[in-house]
């Protein structure tokens, strides 16, 4: 009887978490409104020079920011679709990498040479890895968020393959 108590405890607990996830999964915040304020150190870069990702100073244009890590390989796979999007939408949207790697740039550039990556790679603080910094908690990598040209969150995707991400792209415009 016992054993079937614990069971029965178990499985409780798990519906009650998979009952949390299943509701909550598509209520990713998308902004409160408020323009991101982020700067992160360009994979590469000359820090203090200049060369980083800075949404201050990228206002006035909408970001498409791709967050993705080198281990991970739907991320991989989505690579030179993300460099398509980025050559199809140069008049318009300011597309960035954002890897987030622990490593930083000692695994990143590397990664970067050995791909030929043509977008801009920005490297994760300690306060986006911990998902305390303007961009809040990212769920899973690969993730798309983009950016009015005010700065503000718009929308956080799953994937470049996201149904909607090009008509959002365009409305962007």
């Amino acid at each position: 009887m016992r054993g079937v108590m614990l069971l029965s405890g178990r499985a409780r607990v798990l519906s009650a978490l998979l009952l949390v996830g299943v509701c909550c999964a598509h209520k990713r915040p998308v902004g409160d409104g408020a323009p991101l304020d982020l700067r992160l150190e360009r994979s590469g870069g000359n820090a203090g020079a200049g060369d980083a990702l800075d949404l201050q100073t990228l206002r006035g244009r909408p970001v498409m920011l791709w967050l993705f890590a080198t281990w991970c390989l739907p991320c991989q796979a989505e690579l030179r679709r993300v460099e398509r999007l980025a050559a199809a939408y140069r008049d318009h949207v300011v597309v960035w990498a954002v890897a987030l790697d622990r490593e930083g740039d000692r695994l990143v550039r590397p990664f970067r040479h050995a791909l030929g990556v043509a977008v801009p790679v920005a490297l994760a603080d300690e306060s986006l890895m911990l998902g305390t910094s303007a961009l809040g908690r990212i769920p899973e990598v690969p993730h798309v968020i983009l950016l009015d040209a005010q700065g503000r969150v718009v929308a956080r995707l799953p994937s470049v393959r996201a149904p909607g991400l090009e008509p959002m792209l365009n409305q962007l415009r």
